[in-house]
Formats: C-alpha cells, sequence, structure tokens
C-alpha cells in the first residue's frame, strides 16, 4: 500500500513538472496517453492553474474576494483570464472585475465591492469614469471604477471595478472584443499579435469557429469544443451554479468590409452576437442567440414550456399577488415580467434553471437526429 501510494506522489511529480512547460493542448494529448495521467489530471489543473496564486498579487485574502465576487455574480475577464490559461504574471497588468450596475440593487453590489477592496484590502479610489453616452463600443459599460493599492515589490497595482448594464457576461463577450482592439499594442509586447487574415482552415466545421451559415456557428459556454478549468473552491462561499453560465449560448459570425478607392481591400473579422434570454421561472439571466426557432438554439425550445410554467406559479398565487396580469398580459410576454419576480419573489415562487442541463441534453440529441448538430 505504501509504495502505490509512492508511486502515485512520483507520478503526480512528473505529470505536473511535464505541464510546467507544455502549451494546454499539449497537455491534453499528454493525459489520453495513460490511464495514470488521466486521474492526475484534475490535481494538476490546481497547481498549474492556480486562480489562487494569480489574484494574491492583488489581494491578501482572495478567497474572500472570490466570494465576494460569487455573491454579487461578478465575473473577473481581460489580462487576467489570459495569464491564468497562459500560466504566467505580467507586472502591468490590472484586475478587472465585471458586474451589472443598471437599477439600485446593482448599484449596491457595486458599492459593496468597492467597500470591500477599500476597507479591506488597502485600496484607495483613483478616478471613476462615468460616460454620459456610453458608445457603440462601450454601450455596455455605464462605469469604471479605477482603485489603487502600493506594494513594496511593485509600485502600485490596480483593480477596475466596471459597472455593465446586462449581465457581465454578454458584456464580456459582446462588447470586451471591441475594447481590445484598443490595447493590441500592449498585448503584442506580451507574446500574442492579431492576424489580418481569416483563414479558410478556421471555417472548416470540425474547428470552433465553423461558417456562419453553419448550425454548429452557434456555441454555448460548456459545450464539447470548449475547455474548461475546475478551479479550486476550498473555503469559498457558494454563489450562482455553474450551469448559469454554461448555459450561455452565442453565435460566431464572419463580417467582411472592403475599404479603398483604387485599390480594394477586404478585411475579415469574426464577431459575437448574444442576447439576454429571461424567463419569469429562471432565476438567472442566460444568452441566447437571435435565431427565435427551436431548430436553430436550444433557449426557444423550452420557452412555450416557461412560459406555461409562469402562468402555473402565477395560478398558485391571489390575483392581487400575482407579478403580472394574466388577463392583461398576452402568454408570449411574461418574460417581461421577469425582473419584477426577481426583485419581488413571490412566496412558494419556484424557479426551473435546476432543470436546464436535462432540457438542453434532449434538445441536442434531437437535434443531431434531425442532422443539425455534427459534433
Amino acid at each position: 500500500m505504501a509504495s502505490s501510494k509512492w508511486r502515485c506522489l512520483l507520478l503526480l511529480l512528473i505529470f505536473d513538472t511535464l505541464c510546467a512547460y507544455l502549451e494546454p493542448r499539449e497537455i491534453l494529448s499528454l493525459r489520453a496517453t495513460a490511464k495514470e495521467f488521466t486521474v492526475l489530471y484534475p490535481s494538476i489543473c490546481f497547481s498549474q492553474f492556480n486562480i489562487k496564486r494569480l489574484i494574491r498579487r492583488f489581494v491578501q485574502d482572495p478567497v474572500a474576494l472570490r466570494s465576494k465576487l460569487g455573491q454579487y455574480n461578478a465575473l473577473i475577464s481581460g489580462s487576467t483570464a489570459l495569464q491564468l490559461f497562459e500560466r504566467v504574471v505580467w507586472r502591468d497588468s490590472d484586475l478587472d472585475i465585471y458586474v451589472k450596475r443598471e437599477d439600485e440593487e446593482d448599484v449596491q453590489s457595486v458599492v459593496a465591492l468597492r467597500e470591500h477592496l477599500i476597507n479591506f484590502e488597502g485600496y484607495t479610489v483613483s478616478v471613476i469614469f462615468d460616460p454620459e453616452e456610453p458608445s457603440e463600443k462601450r454601450k455596455s459599460i455605464t462605469q469604471i471604477i479605477t482603485l489603487v493599492k502600493r506594494r513594496y515589490e511593485e509600485n502600485e497595482v490596480k483593480v477596475q471595478i466596471i459597472g455593465t448594464t446586462t449581465i457581465p457576461l454578454e458584456a464580456i463577450i459582446t462588447s470586451v472584443n471591441a475594447l481590445f482592439w484598443q490595447q493590441v499594442a500592449k498585448y503584442a509586447r506580451r507574446g500574442w499579435k492579431t492576424l489580418e487574415t481569416v483563414w479558410d482552415d478556421d471555417q472548416d466545421y470540425t474547428k470552433s469557429l465553423p461558417p456562419s451559415e453553419n448550425m454548429n456557428a452557434i456555441r454555448r459556454i460548456g459545450d464539447s469544443k470548449t475547455w474548461k478549468i475546475d478551479l479550486d473552491t476550498t473555503g469559498l462561499t457558494p454563489g450562482a451554479p455553474a450551469y448559469s453560465v454554461e448555459y450561455s449560448f452565442f453565435k460566431t459570425s464572419l463580417r467582411e468590409k472592403v475599404t479603398g478607392t483604387r485599390r480594394k481591400i477586404t478585411k475579415k473579422w469574426y464577431q459575437v452576437d448574444a442576447s439576454i434570454f429571461q424567463s419569469c421561472v429562471l432565476k438567472y439571466k442566460y444568452l441566447a442567440t437571435q435565431y427565435q426557432h427551436p431548430d436553430c438554439t436550444f433557449w426557444w425550445d423550452p420557452a412555450d414550456r416557461l412560459n406555461d410554467l409562469t402562468r402555473i406559479e402565477c395560478t398558485k398565487l391571489k390575483a392581487d399577488e400575482r407579478p403580472l396580469s394574466m388577463s392583461r398580459c398576452h402568454i408570449d410576454k411574461y418574460y417581461k415580467h421577469a425582473d419584477a419576480v426577481h426583485r419581488n419573489t413571490p412566496e412558494g415562487w419556484t424557479f426551473w434553471d435546476a432543470e436546464i442541463p436535462k432540457w438542453e441534453a434532449a434538445y441536442e440529441k434531437k437535434a443531431r437526429e434531425k442532422g443539425l448538430r455534427d459534433w
């Protein structure tokens, strides 16, 4: 028994050391070479992709900050995410936190995160940027609060709390792509480069960027073409469940623009599109594509079912306790009252989010049987 434990520890050390020199796809390939490596893979995710170690550069208590993020449904994006996947540290980078800031309750979430950084982590507010009219590139961003703190080993570390008009995930997917182009030079210094040409191979149906007209161009966060890493959750106060993010859908589409007068130049790029899907009987908001047909994207498949469930929940209540008027509101418009339900949820009201994984699995099975999916 003792020799078996020592062998396991030795294999873990070897596997962990090898992975430190490999690219992510090479790690996945190495995992497939031996059964022992497959078993050890979750362990090296914690050591190689250590979110606590990465965030500790900004805060003394990463667990407390991550618990706050979960409490207010906030997300970390930007260069921090790239550093986690690359397993590097860029000393000139900051920490970007996205949190919804639309109504009074959302504003309190922004204030709570700001006060946590000030009172428990020693930050001070440097700049508060409130655009009067958000531009097209920043249409989902309403406020950016920059906080700074001095450190002995570094001149200064910076955290930005970015308030959004929608759920953070939509702002990150649909707006941050545009903001990225303002920082191309900075990322070039860090080893990244932009490709001016869209290669034909990128549009192969087996890849993650298939042709726009192909139904495989509709992706979801958490599908079989997404690389997911399970982060260490030890000590965290539970926040929103994983499916509240993983069952958000988006569509990649190839766009092009012809410029020039004498010499025509065609520029191509990929654009990510998504919009909010909500229901009175869903606790969380999700992302869906614009295709409003059950054969095209998942969320329009259970839409009628969700409307029926909303009607059932309303019939459980007295007329004056219902969040919507069943006689004056058409069933297809029930979703417009979702925010009212979330702000003041009636006693005994049932949310059906936990059923989403089962519904989506059944939908994907039907889609493959109809030949609408190649994966």
